[in-house]
């Protein structure tokens, strides 16, 4: 009985979600790296996908945990269907100042329709 209870609690933690995927599918993306400070000053809330016009968009939510302003350094390296890299004007570090303890978003269409997928950086 008391396993039942606890099979069951855990069945509805892994049912939470946010955007679409839970959590712990969000903690596991390998799509999104934390390195440096933001490994410990920011959470990533929501990863989305779509094609636009033949082109993948990618959006990341997120939020700053800590009480100052941060420079979070972020790149986004796009990939092919095989998983290689595909260079593009935007594949530079960017730099976005995000507020203490308030979400932002980062977003980005990709330069190619060979693009199929993509790896975000963020320190």
């Amino acid at each position: 009985m008391v396993l039942t209870g606890l099979l069951f609690c855990i069945g509805l933690c892994a049912c939470t979600t946010s955007g679409g995927i839970t959590r712990a599918q969000i903690e596991q993306d390998k799509r999104v790296v934390l390195a440096g400070p933001a490994k410990m000053k920011i959470s990533i809330a929501s990863v989305h996908t779509r094609f636009n016009n033949g082109l993948l968009e990618v959006q990341l939510n997120g939020l700053n945990k800590s009480f100052r302003d941060i420079q979070l350094h972020y790149k986004i390296d796009w990939l092919d269907e095989a998983g290689f890299q595909v260079a593009t004007p935007n594949s530079a570090w960017l730099m976005k100042r995000i507020t203490g303890k308030e979400p932002f978003q980062l977003s980005a269409l990709a330069q190619s329709p060979k693009i199929k997928d993509f790896k975000f950086f963020l320190k």
